[in-house]
């Protein structure tokens, strides 16, 4: 790919910023894991494209620094100038099928690069995501990479200018200057992603983040209200042997299938979550102990009812209530923790609840 016609004022602009004399950017490594979980693949980089090679500044997934610039994939986006370039399948596209990334491990099936363009309409260097499997980006995932790309040089440029004012005032009052300034950017980029962001890329619903934010409103609400607010946290039991087993995407499976069952049985106003690794959390508004216990032990009959052909697949419960006395998310949450051992402990594929008004006995 020939370069652009404007490739020195180009190279002028992408010196301009001076990125290539430190070693790791966590700001942009930042980025580049947002633009991941926002467009769902394993690999995000953002490189910077000089005279004969592309620098990788931050990266997701795929440990690399740099690569020829003839043997890029982001040099074929920065000439082309598109807003986005996006190949379904590399095996397909004839100026990538013999790249050594395609061709040989770790078999990259699908990128797209989003163009990093400075004020002066430059491409200095691209966003990439990128993808074991061949696939399309959706429109709501386009408008995120283009966002991000944009954030990195509002970030760039951001930094630029606390360059010039360095001396002009105080290293202390400058480093404050910065650090507010980034943290907006930042948050306003997380107020647009919205839902990407608070969304686990397995199952498809509420992160542990989004759990924890929610656990916050419905505890100052039910003290505002003065209605119970339950939680019981779900855990799949033998994960670990599946995992062994069969393999992660299998284990991937088995966490969607759960994932659906209890979106399925819980109520539109309980709010289901991953909690993390084999366990999902479970707020329940307005509901008590037993009420939330019945709740529980439907999603858990559920589960064993339904088909594995593979394996059983079973779950054990923690069912817990907040304490009137309380005002902690956490307590409600170390509850529920408690109570999950219990069921674990009794024998697995049961729930078990605390229940502080009868502190000396197991519901299980």
């Amino acid at each position: 790919m020939p370069p652009p016609v404007d490739e020195s004022a180009r190279l002028e602009a992408l010196f301009r910023y001076d990125l290539f004399g430190s070693d790791g950017d966590p700001q942009l490594d930042e980025i580049a894991a947002t633009a991941a979980s926002a467009c769902r693949v394993p690999i995000a980089q953002i490189g910077f494209l000089d005279r004969d090679r592309l620098r990788i500044r931050a990266t997701f997934g795929l440990a690399l620094t740099s690569v020829p610039r003839r043997g890029s994939f982001s040099a074929c986006a920065i000439c082309l100038q598109e807003d986005i370039l996006e190949v379904p399948d590399t095996r397909r596209d004839v100026r990538f099928a013999h790249h050594p990334l395609v061709a040989h491990e770790p078999s990259i099936r699908f990128f797209a690069a989003a163009p990093i363009v400075e004020p002066a309409g430059y491409a200095v260097g691209t966003l990439v995501v990128m993808d074991y499997e061949t696939r399309t980006l959706s429109e709501a995932e386009r408008s995120v990479l283009r966002l991000l790309a944009r954030r990195t040089v509002a970030l760039l440029e951001l930094r630029q200018t606390v360059h010039r004012m360095e001396g002009e005032i105080a290293e202390r009052v400058l480093f404050e200057h910065q650090q507010l300034e980034e943290r907006q950017h930042l948050k306003a980029a997380n107020v647009l992603l919205g839902h990407a962001s608070a969304t686990d890329t397995v199952t498809r619903l509420a992160n542990r983040r989004a759990f924890e934010q929610r656990l916050t409103e419905e505890v100052q609400r039910t003290h505002r209200l003065l209605y119970p607010l339950a939680l019981f946290i779900v855990d799949v039991d033998s994960f670990k042997q599946i995992n062994d087993t069969f393999g992660h995407p299998t284990g991937d499976k088995v966490l969607r299938k759960v994932a659906r069952v209890l979106k399925h049985v819980c109520r539109e106003t309980d709010f289901v979550a991953r909690f993390g690794g084999d366990e999902f959390a479970v707020l329940l508004p307005g509901t008590d102990l037993h009420g939330a216990r019945i709740i529980a032990d439907r999603c858990r009959v559920a589960v064993e009812k339904l088909a594995w052909p593979e394996h059983p697949v079973r779950v054990s419960i923690g069912v817990a209530q907040l304490p009137s006395n309380t005002r902690e998310g956490s307590s409600l949450v170390a509850d529920a923790d408690r109570a999950l051992l219990r069921a674990k402990q009794g024998g697995k594929n049961q729930s078990a609840t605390i229940d502080w008004s009868q502190p000396e006995t197991l519901a299980g």
